[in-house]
């Protein structure tokens, strides 16, 4: 059995340098909120209909993975169902603070890698109909519950340090699209 890191032990140092200091600041300076929520919701689609058709057994198979951008090594071993559990969990935290920091709201709570890990306590067949439910919840927040789109206050990421709600907003689809191409990873073996 492979030994993995601890969860938030963080991504290998050149894929860190490069989202920290390549990716996301190209993505924050060229997207806009609602091309972010366009492309959020194109990789639910994409995310959805690579689950909706698995049964209970294939959702539920762990797989190890390697060579997927933006997975830390605690994340490697993951089922398509941990990885839908695992955006499910961490895009409703997500669009909560879109909504405060959009109200100009403090956020006192701070964020560690290890709360936004799949517990298991969903059941594996009904989590693609959850996930959609979730990208529903996710649009309504980020579309009509916000304020302020450009209010200064920051929430910090783990691993890339403080952002406003605009960043976050620009954060979510890449974040899908990372555990997109991790479900498709572990479908392909």
């Amino acid at each position: 059995m492979t030994k993995l890191a601890e969860p938030g032990a963080g991504l290998p140092l050149w894929q860190l340098l490069f989202a920290r200091h390549v990716a996301l600041p190209v993505v924050w300076a060229t997207t806009s909120w609602e091309g972010a929520q366009r492309a959020f919701d194109e990789e639910g689609r994409r995310i959805l209909a690579l689950v909706a058709p698995l049964g209970r057994e294939a959702l539920e198979r762990r797989v190890l993975v390697s060579g997927v951008f933006g997975i830390e090594d605690n994340s490697r071993d993951w089922s398509a169902a941990m990885a839908l559990e695992h955006l499910i969990i961490a895009g409703d935290l997500l669009g909560d603070l879109l909504i405060e920091l959009t109200h100009h709201r403090d956020v006192p709570r701070v964020l560690a890698i290890k709360d936004v890990k799949p517990t298991g306590k969903l059941d594996a067949s009904t989590l693609p109909a959850a996930f959609e439910a979730f990208l529903g919840r996710y649009r309504a927040k980020a579309s009509t519950s916000t304020g302020d789109r450009f209010a200064p206050g920051r929430f910090k990421h783990p691993w890339f340090g403080p952002l406003n709600a605009r960043q976050w907003q620009c954060f979510a689809p890449m974040h899908q699209r990372i555990h997109r191409k991790q479900i498709e990873a572990i479908l392909a073996r």
